[in-house]
């Protein structure tokens, strides 16, 4: 089971900079977010083979989708409502499961990957603090251009895994590792600028 999501309502209901008349759906967006977070990880939680465990949570997107919540929109209420989404405060394992639930919420709709604006922002939104060389992926991430448009669930995973494992150095990093080739080019890319600046 996942840990309560969000402050209690009396909380969010008077904290400062929500003018009254978006007090309801406020608390809508809310809930909505809560209760699928939940559904969400209820689901990972289930003994299912993983093409079942894809179809609940296919239904599921359905549901959040139907609401108005995929893509952009999902980041922007996630931003909106920062100060009530305690994510900072998460411990390691119950933030990675709200980790891989942005990624599908920050979907659109019938779209197995999300838009690599979207998915820069919502690092930027989600990692300080989690991961040190973040800066530094987020420059390599606007280094590639238009080499690289969208950003899918293997990739999206494992920028937290890297986050979460590998030292800010690099020194342990496995180029045999079972890594995208993603991650493979980000550590690349570090190593080529660092020694750009030693020389």
């Amino acid at each position: 089971m996942c840990a309560p999501l969000f402050e209690n309502e009396h909380l969010f209901r008077s904290a400062g900079g929500i003018p009254q008349s978006n007090t309801s759906n406020f608390t809508s967006i809310l809930n909505l977010l809560s209760a699928t977070f939940s559904s969400f990880c209820e689901i990972q939680t289930l003994d299912m083979t993983r093409e079942s465990v894809r179809k609940r949570i296919s239904t599921l997107e359905e549901h959040w989708q139907s609401c108005g919540l995929n893509g952009h929109s999902s980041l922007q209420a996630l931003s909106d409502l920062k100060a009530h989404i305690r994510w900072e405060a998460m411990s390691p394992d119950q933030f990675y499961k709200f980790y891989r639930y942005v990624f599908h919420i920050c979907k659109e709709s019938k779209k197995k990957h999300i838009k690599l604006p979207t998915a820069l922002a919502a690092w930027q939104l989600l990692l300080p603090g989690r991961f040190r060389l973040l800066d530094r992926w987020c420059d390599f991430i606007v280094h590639k251009g238009k080499s690289l448009l969208v950003i899918n669930e293997d990739q999206w995973w494992q920028v937290v895994d890297f986050s979460r494992t590998i030292h800010e150095d690099l020194s342990n990093f496995d180029p045999s590792g079972a890594w995208t080739v993603l991650i493979d080019e980000f550590v690349e890319f570090v190593r080529t600028q660092h020694s750009a600046t030693a020389m």
